[in-house]
């Protein structure tokens, strides 16, 4: 197949999509409310390009994103190249970088509005937090695949070190933040609607959804709305696209890093356990002085924080695993929520995404609908939920389940396509059945890049759970616990939440990565972390 028979199958399977949504909504399948016609839903977009109001709000949204996204970048890549480049660093920061990671930023929404108000410092303070990660962490994937070879050059020729980390180091580490930057512009966007949608006043994309959402048949501008959200995250990933491959060509087929990663994760993996924990521990104790000498409400002491922890959730009776009443009001009702949102997701969009990339044909007439279903921000669909399902766990779970899918089911299907052809045509020669191929090439083949996508949908999992419990409208869960600790300005609680999804956040992941180390193995394992970004 040729790039234009790619181009030719995309637009009808665009054309397709369009089609159904627009015959569902038509044959009256679904109601109108829930669903109006996909030709009336695009000339209320087009209607809107030209509302002053409506696009001064895509303005204040997309500057939001431009400062937060900015300011991140400013922050991680110094940060980055420092932890990369100067041994021991990055070992003994490393267990303060994991418990943060996994903390939703979502969840810091009722803190930093305390502290900021509801206002652009909030908005890019949070879009920051957000869009840190993935520019760190890439950044540092980078460092670990330079040319150990070069380095040397340089320094045998007298080259200082500062020298090597600008001639040879940042060149090599460049295609990697590109990746890292792409990744995080699509974070600090859902950071930027999530925070208007829950503001629900001022200027911005998110505010209009909120606020079409409360108006009588509000449904079409909300999918308006939805459809431009869409649309920029479709060309903010595209530029990024187009400039990452103009500018890092030469990158595209590096082929002499795996090993060189692989020699650095087990240097790391050396280095003693005290080590990895011992500026945890001193962060922790400074932050204890300082908050016992200034005692500042906003930040209490942490020792503090955990005893409350522990008399609101982890007090309980010895045959209830030490869980109080509390605690099985607010967590086990998000984690079973987050539980079935998550397995919708993993469930179908494995199989979606094998079947899909199987077929070459098939791949290029979904792709298009498929991008554009990845680029559109999880929260700005909440609103069409809480319109199709009311407020409640069933909203909750189809929220998390539609905005987790995609990155597993795109990952799935590029696990699929990557088997080897050479394989497939052993087994056709061999003549294994089509449920034996599946099975024992293409699902071992694609492991690697299947677990990738977990790992992101397990992310937005996290995410748009508390998101959702965040609403007005929610009666349990540790994000309505958030919301009804900022109202009473009980910001002991507030910290406690935090906490706790922090922990919960590092105890998923870590499981995951260990199921991820078990069933695809520990090597390729680190190679799929270091090069699925790009």
């Amino acid at each position: 197949m040729t790039r234009r028979q790619d181009l030719a199958l995309g637009l009808l399977g665009a054309a397709l999509a369009f089609g159904v949504c627009e015959a569902v909504s038509r044959a009256g399948l679904v109601r109108r409310d829930y669903l109006p016609p996909a030709s009336e839903v695009l000339v209320r977009a087009v209607r809107l390009a030209g509302d002053g109001a409506f696009l001064d709000g895509v303005g204040a949204t997309l500057r939001a994103w431009a400062l937060g996204l900015g300011l991140a970048c400013a922050i991680a890549v110094p940060l980055g190249l420092l932890l990369g480049a100067v041994p021991g660093v990055e070992a003994a920061v490393r267990a303060v970088v994991e418990l943060l990671r996994p903390l939703p930023s979502v969840a810091l929404i009722p803190l930093v509005s305390l502290l900021l108000g509801s206002g652009t410092r909030t908005e890019v303070t949070l879009i920051a937090y957000a869009s840190l990660w993935p520019v760190l962490f890439n950044t540092l994937y980078g460092l670990g695949e330079t040319d150990p070879l070069a380095r040397d050059t340089l320094r045998a020729f007298g080259f200082g070190r500062l020298a090597v980390l600008w001639r040879v180091e940042l060149p090599s580490t460049a295609p990697f933040i590109a990746a890292g930057l792409r990744i995080s512009a699509a974070v600090a966007l859902i950071l930027a609607v999530a925070t208007e949608i829950l503001s629900g006043f001022g200027q911005g994309l998110g505010i209009f959804i909120a606020q079409a959402q409360t108006a009588t048949d509000g449904t079409l501008d909300v999918l308006a709305a939805v459809v431009w959200a869409g649309c920029l995250g479709l060309v903010v990933n595209g530029v990024l696209v187009a400039v990452e491959r103009r500018s890092f060509a030469w990158a595209r087929e590096r082929r002499g890093g795996d090993g060189q990663f692989t020699k650095e994760a087990g240097r790391r993996t050396a280095v003693p356990f005290l080590l990895r924990w011992s500026v945890l521990l001193g962060a922790v104790a400074c932050w204890e002085a300082a908050a016992r000498a200034l005692g500042s409400v906003f930040f209490p002491p942490p020792l503090r924080i955990v005893r409350h922890v522990r008399d609101l959730w982890l007090s309980g009776p010895a045959r209830h695993l030490f869980l109080t009443r509390a605690a099985v009001d607010t967590i086990l009702p998000s984690l079973g929520r987050m539980a079935a949102g998550f397995t919708l997701a993993a469930v179908a969009g494995i199989a979606l995404g094998l079947a899909v990339g199987r077929s070459r044909r098939v791949y290029a007439l979904c792709d298009p609908v498929l991008q554009f279903a990845r680029a559109v921000p999880p929260p700005a669909l909440v609103p069409v939920f809480v319109v199709v399902f009311a407020l409640g766990t069933p909203m909750q779970v189809a929220s998390i389940a539609f905005s987790a899918v995609w990155p597993v089911l795109i990952n799935s299907a590029e696990g699929a396509r990557a088997t080897d052809p050479l394989r497939l045509q052993a087994a056709a020669v061999l003549r294994l059945t089509a449920p034996e191929r599946l099975w024992f090439l293409v699902l071992p083949s694609a492991l690697p890049r299947i677990f990738a996508g977990l790992r992101l949908g397990l992310s937005l999992s996290l995410i748009l759970m508390v998101f959702s419990e965040l609403l007005p409208g929610s009666d349990n869960g540790i994000g309505f616990t958030l919301t009804d600790a900022q109202t009473r300005s009980d910001l002991l609680t507030v910290w406690a939440a935090l906490v706790l999804l922090g922990a919960l956040g590092f105890l998923l992941n870590t499981g995951l990565l260990a199921a991820e180390k078990r069933l695809v193995g520990p090597r390729m394992s680190a190679r799929t972390s270091a090069r699925r970004t790009a």
